[in-house]
C-alpha cells in the first residue's frame, strides 16, 4: 500500500476514528437494529478524534523540544570545552612567559655578579694608588717629568674605568630589579592562569556529565514517545523512527541552505591573500591569512586520518589523544603551519572562504551564534562535499562524519 503523505494520513486516520466511535455507538445500542446515532454521538466521537489528534501532535512537540534539549546540551559540553582549551592555552603561553623571565633573571643576577667583580677589582687597583687624595704624591714623586706624565695618565685611566666600572655595576643593578619584578609578576600569572585552566577543566568535566544525563533522559523519554506515536497513528515503531529522521533531514537540510545564502558561493573571501572582506551579518569573514598551496590541505587531512580512533580528551594535543583544536592544529603543523590550540582564535588566524568554495583541508567552524565568532565551539577539517575529520566530543573518537549545518559557520577557514 502507497504511503499517505502526512496532511492525508492524518484526515484519514481522523475519519477512521470518528468512523469507529461511531460504531462504537452503535454497537453498544441495545435495539435489535442500531438507531442512527444521535447528536450527542457524533459530538462524543469528534471528540475523541479532536483528543487523539491533539495528543499526537503533543507528542510530536515534544520530541522536536527533547531535539533542542540534547543540541543544546552537547554544545554546552562543546563551549565548555572551548572555554578550557582557550584557559589551558592562556596557561602554557603565561608559563613559557615566566619561564623566560626568570631566565633572563638569571642572566641579569649573573651581570650584577661580574660587574660587582669588576667594581672589587677597581677598588684593590684604586688601595695601591692611595684612591684620589694620593693623586696629587703619585706625581710629585715622579723622577722627571715623563715619568710624571705617564703617572697621571695612568691615575686619569683609573678614574675613567672606575666611572665606567661603577655606572656599569648600577645599570646591571637596575636591570636586575626590574627582571626579577617581572619574574614575580609572570609568576604569579602562570600560577593564576593554571588555577583557571584548572577550573575551566572542571566546568567542562561537569558540562559533558550533565549533557550525557540529558541525553540519556531525552532518548528514553523519545523511545516512549515513538511508540505511543506508533501505537496511536496505527503504524509501527519503524515507521516513526523513520518520520522522525525525515524531519531531522529536513531541518538539516534548511540549515545547509541558510548557510550557502548568508556566504554565496564564489564571493570574495579577502582583498588578498593575507586579507578579508568586512563580514556584515555573514558571522566575521575578515581577517587571517593562508599559505595558499592545495597540496598543504590534503596533507593535514592525509595526516589526520591516521588518527581516526584515537580518543577525545579535553585539551588533548597528541599523541594518544586529542580535542577538536588539538587535532586541526597538528594537522596543519604536519604541513607547516603553526595554528593556535583553539578553534576561536584558528578562526581568526585563518583565510576566510564560503561554505560553497571549501577545498580539502580547509577549516569548518560551529558557533552557537554564527553571526559571532566568539561563541564558536567547534572545529573540523573538511575533506570533501559534505565530510569532515574531526575530533567530536568526550565520550567519542576521532572519526569521518557527514558535514552538519546546524550552527556551522557561513565561513570556513584556510590556514
Amino acid at each position: 500500500m502507497r504511503e499517505l503523505r502526512p496532511g492525508r494520513s492524518r484526515r484519514w486516520r481522523g475519519w477512521a476514528a470518528l468512523v469507529a466511535g461511531l460504531a462504537t455507538v452503535a454497537l453498544t445500542t441495545s435495539s435489535a437494529v442500531a438507531d442512527p446515532p444521535s447528536d450527542d454521538d457524533v459530538r462524543r466521537a469528534r471528540d475523541a478524534v479532536t483528543q487523539a489528534e491533539g495528543s499526537v501532535a503533543a507528542m510530536e512537540a515534544e520530541l522536536a523540544r527533547l531535539t533542542a534539549a540534547e543540541q543544546s546540551a552537547q554544545i554546552a559540553a562543546q563551549e565548555a570545552g572551548e572555554v578550557y582549551a582557550q584557559a589551558l592555552e592562556t596557561s602554557q603561553q603565561a608559563d613559557a612567559t615566566a619561564a623566560s623571565a626568570a631566565a633572563e633573571k638569571v642572566a641579569a643576577d649573573s651581570a650584577v655578579a661580574e660587574a660587582r667583580t669588576q667594581l672589587v677589582q677597581v677598588a684593590r687597583q684604586l688601595s695601591t694608588t692611595g684612591g684620589s687624595s694620593g693623586t696629587l704624591t703619585a706625581i710629585l714623586s715622579a723622577d722627571d717629568f715623563q715619568d710624571m706624565a705617564e703617572r697621571a695618565a695612568q691615575l686619569e685611566h683609573v678614574t675613567v674605568r672606575t666611572d665606567q666600572v661603577v655606572q656599569s655595576f648600577q645599570a646591571a643593578q637596575t636591570v636586575a630589579q626590574t627582571m626579577d619584578q617581572r619574574a614575580q609578576e609572570t609568576a604569579t600569572a602562570a600560577t593564576a592562569a593554571k588555577t583557571a585552566a584548572e577550573t575551566a577543566l572542571g566546568q567542562a568535566e561537569q558540562a559533558a556529565t550533565d549533557a550525557q544525563s540529558t541525553l540519556s533522559a531525552a532518548q528514553d523519554r523519545r523511545d516512549e514517545l515513538v511508540a505511543a506515536l506508533a501505537e496511536a497513528q496505527n503504524t509501527s515503531v519503524a515507521v516513526e523512527l523513520a518520520r522522525q529522521a525525515a524531519i531531522d533531514a529536513a531541518r538539516e537540510s534548511q540549515a545547509q541552505a541558510d548557510v550557502v545564502a548568508m556566504a554565496p558561493a564564489g564571493r570574495p573571501s579577502s582583498g588578498g591573500p593575507t586579507g578579508g572582506t568586512t563580514g556584515g551579518s555573514t558571522g566575521g569573514s575578515s581577517g587571517g591569512t593562508s599559505s595558499g598551496a592545495t597540496t598543504a590541505g590534503q596533507t593535514a587531512v592525509a595526516w589526520a586520518r591516521t588518527q581516526i580512533g584515537k580518543p577525545y580528551l579535553w585539551g588533548g594535543s597528541g599523541p594518544d589523544a586529542w580535542d577538536c583544536s588539538g587535532l586541526t592544529q597538528a594537522a596543519w603543523r604536519q604541513a607547516g603551519v603553526s595554528l593556535a590550540h583553539s578553534s576561536r582564535t584558528q578562526y581568526t588566524q585563518v583565510k576566510k572562504v564560503p561554505i560553497a568554495d571549501l577545498r580539502v583541508g580547509d577549516l569548518v567552524f560551529w558557533a552557537s551564534n554564527t553571526s559571532d565568532p566568539s561563541t564558536i565551539y567547534h572545529v573540523a577539517l573538511w575533506t570533501g562535499p559534505g565530510t569532515i575529520v574531526e575530533a567530536p566530543a568526550p565520550g567519542l573518537t576521532v572519526r569521518t562524519a557527514p558535514l552538519k549545518y546546524t550552527n556551522l559557520m557561513p565561513y570556513g577557514g584556510r590556514p
